[in-house]
């Protein structure tokens, strides 16, 4: 069990790091949505200067992007992952007016990439790749390490869900959502479920560590009312994560209980 979750959690750390490195690489040729998406609603709620220009305004749905049905936020990210300098994402919108509702094509200006102008050398790549690459690996090589040589103590793989939680902060909507092959579903769920985790994590290790509590000895029980609602809510997320990666509709239905 140990062996896959390390496959699997490296996989993914893998990846966010390639992105790093090839966005401070080819930041100049990248470029980003200039607007953000409510992924309870996928209605635009935020948006650039340039975007508004064009026409966009918080509260559209988005129901299409370069001709094909939105049926996830993979179909929004991904197009903007593709896109280059000079490019446009031509957006099908669905607006509610008080005349009632309205669809219209929308053509939005893409804008230039975050990391343009992080030459090596500079402070702002060797930050990037401290807080964004090699952060990230460290926590997977410690909580990795204090796991396997402890394998039978719970606290051991308490630090290791801790270390995986603080792992998956550090990514972004271009990694989660951007890529649309068969695995970033999985890997989207997985790491709204470890971020999750991490506070319940947390409190759990502070009761075991070093030694468990008087209080829990006498009342286990008393800990789950606290850590119960913080496992549903992990599992919610994690869930939630994936399906809005691909499924919109199931993700429309789930949503409810998510804010609840």
């Amino acid at each position: 069990m140990l062996a896959v979750l390390f496959v699997v959690a490296l996989m993914n750390s893998l990846r966010s790091a390639g992105d790093r490195f090839d966005e401070m690489l080819h930041g100049e040729q990248y470029v980003s949505k200039g607007f953000g998406i409510d992924i309870g609603t996928f209605q635009v709620d935020e948006l650039s200067k340039e975007a508004e220009r064009a026409g966009l305004r918080k509260g559209d749905a988005v129901v299409a992007v370069n001709g094909r049905t939105v049926q996830g936020l993979t179909d929004i990210e991904g197009p903007a992952r593709r896109a280059r300098k000079g490019d446009r994402l031509l957006l099908h919108i669905r607006r509610r007016g008080a005349e009632g509702s309205i669809e219209k094509d929308i053509s939005v200006p893409l804008r230039p990439f975050t990391y343009v102008g992080y030459a090596p050398g500079s402070a702002a790549y060797a930050g990037t790749i401290l807080s964004r690459i090699l952060t990230h690996l460290f926590c997977l090589a410690l909580g990795f390490w204090v796991a396997s040589v402890r394998i039978g103590d719970r606290a051991a793989w308490t630090l290791l869900i801790l270390m995986l939680s603080l792992a998956n902060i550090i990514t972004d909507s271009r990694t989660i959502f951007g890529n649309d092959d068969a695995l970033q579903p999985f890997l989207t769920g997985l790491t709204g479920l470890l971020i999750r985790l991490g506070p319940l994590a947390l409190v759990y290790f502070a009761i075991i560590f070093p030694e468990r509590l008087a209080f829990d000895r006498k009342f286990p029980w008393v800990k789950w009312i606290v850590l119960a609602p913080m496992l549903a809510r992990a599992a919610v997320d994690g869930v939630g994560g994936g399906l809005v990666a691909h499924h919109r509709d199931l993700n429309t239905l789930l949503w409810p209980l998510i804010q609840a």
